[in-house]
């Protein structure tokens, strides 16, 4: 379909109009001024005819500007587009902008039931080599063989966890018996004096013990719930 130079002309106007509205409205008066100025001049040229020398023809020389007049402002009235656009188009003015929304809180998961480290070791021991039951049993109705065999095993089952959980190691790489020298400043946490502590250091004495130190910590994670926290071995039942 074939447009008009009009149609075209309109809809180009329509489009400047929505992106500089200022800039074309001011367009549109200076055409609307141009239309009043010819129309004012085809009124003069009607006057002059009226006061010319052919009283006779003054009359039809008016009405004759005043129509060419009109038919020209029509002509170019039609020619300019956009003008009734341009004359309704309201002035657009930006949107307010639009307050930012803080950021959503993201949900806070909920804390696992705390445990007492104490207790899952406590729990450890006793689920892998029966620790609590060997301390909390009565030896009195036991012989020294029956308390030396269960000892053995619990023994050796309470190592097995405390290697795997703490990899533990002298804390002194010296032997048991040999002389070794304290010097000045010493770490009490890894020194422990007895004997005749006298006077200011280094001193001198013989080991006694080496003490021990944990290379690592690695306790198991607690998943039960708050009221069995305390737990340290559940009671266990055998149904019939």
């Amino acid at each position: 379909m074939v447009r008009s130079h009009a149609e075209r002309g309109n809809e180009n106007y329509e489009t400047l109009a929505v992106k500089s509205p200022h800039f074309v409205k001011d367009i549109a008066m200076r055409r609307y001024s141009l239309i009043c100025r010819l129309i004012m001049l085809a009124f003069w040229i009607g006057a002059l005819a009226w006061f010319s020398y052919e009283p006779e023809s003054s009359t039809r020389y008016w009405w004759i500007g005043v129509i060419i007049g009109l038919a020209i402002g029509w002509g170019i009235r039609s020619m300019l587009p956009g003008v009734r656009t341009l004359a309704a188009t309201p002035t657009e003015t930006p949107p307010a902008p639009q307050p930012k929304q803080p950021p959503a809180a993201k949900p806070v998961a909920p804390k696992p039931p705390a445990r007492s480290e104490a207790i899952a070791l406590l729990a450890t021991l006793q689920r892998e080599a029966r620790f609590v039951d060997f301390i909390q049993e009565s030896l009195a109705g036991y012989s020294d063989a029956q308390i030396g065999a269960a000892a053995r095993d619990v023994h050796r089952d309470c190592g097995t966890v405390l290697q795997r959980m703490f990899a533990l190691r002298p804390a002194v790489a010296d032997e048991e018996g040999k002389d070794v020298e304290i010097p000045a400043g010493f770490d009490a946490g890894r020194w422990r004096l007895t004997g005749n502590v006298t006077g200011e250091p280094p001193f001198r004495g013989r080991l006694v013990h080496p003490g021990w130190e944990a290379t690592m910590c690695e306790l198991p994670t607690w998943s039960g719930d708050a009221a069995t926290a305390r737990i340290i071995a559940p009671a266990e039942v055998e149904l019939k």
